[in-house]
């Protein structure tokens, strides 16, 4: 038995070194824990001090996110509208080509209108001088006229007394004149159409 006794107390050794090396990290364990627990007051009101503006900063973040959502309302609202009037700028500038299509092929035609109107305005220049031409030589014809009339008058009572004399006596009149022409001055070349 004496043999069994040594390994009995080797064991109890053992077990007991075990227990005490347990027993010991236990320790030691409980103090960092109670020295924990002196500075966890502390710790958790730091902690909760930190903690403290997080609704509000939460809230914040809410106003936030609604402002946001307004910007981006907005803006999706302004770019519609930049592009409804990029469309009225391409309409108009494609209008403003068509225009300037219709300018161009009427600038011909203002030219026509311009050159007639040159023209005319010549025509004119050489007319006027032409009337007042003509004005001297219709009064110098009313003139004539009025003499002539007179004359004729006294023509035709002559003739009326050579007439009664030439029915009686059975005489053939004579011709008639020949009918008087009138040539106008020449008031230049008619200008030719557009």
């Amino acid at each position: 038995m004496r043999w069994l006794i040594a390994p009995l107390i080797a064991g109890f050794l053992f077990v007991t070194s075990g227990f005490l090396g347990s027993l010991e990290s236990t320790t030691e364990n409980s103090k960092e824990l109670a020295a924990a627990s002196e500075e966890a007051p502390g710790t958790t009101a730091e902690a909760a001090n930190r903690v403290a503006p997080l609704p509000t900063l939460a809230n914040l973040t809410t106003q936030q996110a609604a402002a946001f959502k307004e910007l981006s309302d907005a803006l999706d609202v302004s770019a519609r509208r930049v592009f409804a009037l990029n469309d009225a700028l391409g309409r108009q500038a494609t209008a403003l080509d068509d225009l300037k299509g219709d300018l161009s092929a009427l600038g011909d035609s203002v030219g026509c209108v311009s050159a007639r109107l040159s023209d005319l305005n010549d025509t004119a220049d050489r007319v006027a001088p032409a009337v007042n031409e003509l004005t001297v030589i219709l009064r110098s014809l009313v003139a004539a006229q009025d003499k002539a009339i007179r004359h004729l008058k006294s023509i035709n009572r002559k003739l009326a007394a050579l007439g009664a004399i030439a029915t009686a006596t059975d005489v053939e009149p004579p011709p008639p004149p020949p009918e008087p022409t009138f040539t106008p001055p020449d008031a230049g070349s008619p200008s030719k159409p557009c």
